[in-house]
């Protein structure tokens, strides 16, 4: 299991949810072309780490809940569909095409202490609850790949391309505990999340050095570079009649 840990605050460990991996395929070939169709689950592990509404001692608020809660309702499956051909008797290129298909639901909290009023760092009387949530996700990716036959060696190459599970979401905010939003209320639920995933380069050689034993080797670079910020954007989202602050526009969060 996951944990985390900050400094002067205590540790949390997360409590993974069990998903199961769905693989089904079906391939033909047909002189020096091949094809195939397959439905590949998700391998991505949905971790459940405390949730700030549900703390039992207010005291002792979640240290990880600016960046890690639950992702239950979070699920994704691929849709694949691909084709190959030998061109030469020793090279075949394959071309895949993928349709990434899933919900995701993300809960975090979001710090309201200004400075000024709230003077106390992560204070969690001044923590809102933000959830976002978007139903149906649609998004297509390609593979490409080649393999090279010299007998006794075989190389092998794949490029994976990026896509972004990013659009229009539902946003739900949970004010703060502090007495300032006691009679303040959220206007508006809509946001633009953009999760970019990376694009995946891979290198491979397979070695036949008897006939009863091969060695293989590989080099993969995923870019997950990609995901160092996922960003929020509320479309038109106010809070209004906060006490002393009047109405203020819920800005990015990142």
């Amino acid at each position: 299991n996951a944990r985390f840990q900050r400094p002067n605050m205590r540790e949390v460990e997360a409590d993974p949810m069990p998903l199961p991996v769905p693989t089904i395929y079906y391939g033909r070939k047909r002189g020096a072309l091949a094809w195939g169709l397959g439905l590949l689950g998700s391998t991505a592990s949905v971790q459940r780490y405390p949730d700030p509404a549900f703390e039992d001692d207010p005291s002792l608020p979640a240290p990880q809940r600016y960046s890690l809660l639950p992702l239950e309702g979070t699920w994704l499956v691929r849709v694949a569909a691909g084709i190959a051909w030998q061109a030469t008797p020793r090279l075949s290129i394959g071309l895949s095409g993928h349709l990434v298909s899933g919900s995701f639901q993300d809960r975090l909290a979001v710090s309201a202490c200004d400075g000024v009023i709230c003077t106390r760092a992560e204070d969690p009387d001044f923590d809102a609850g933000v959830e976002v949530r978007r139903d149906l996700v649609l998004e297509p990716s390609f593979v490409l790949g080649v393999l090279y036959d010299l007998d006794s060696i075989r190389l092998g190459a794949s490029l994976v391309t990026p896509y972004n599970l990013g659009g229009d979401t539902e946003l739900r905010i949970r004010l703060p505990e502090s007495e300032l939003f006691d009679e303040a209320r959220v206007v508006g639920d809509r946001a633009r999340v953009s999760i970019p995933f990376p694009w995946i380069a891979r290198v491979g050689i397979e070695g036949e050095v008897t006939t009863s034993l091969k060695v293989e080797a590989a080099v993969v670079v995923e870019r997950w570079a990609s995901q160092d910020a996922i960003t929020l954007d509320p479309e038109n989202v106010t809070v209004e009649n906060v006490t002393a602050l009047g109405d203020y526009d819920v800005g990015r969060i990142t």
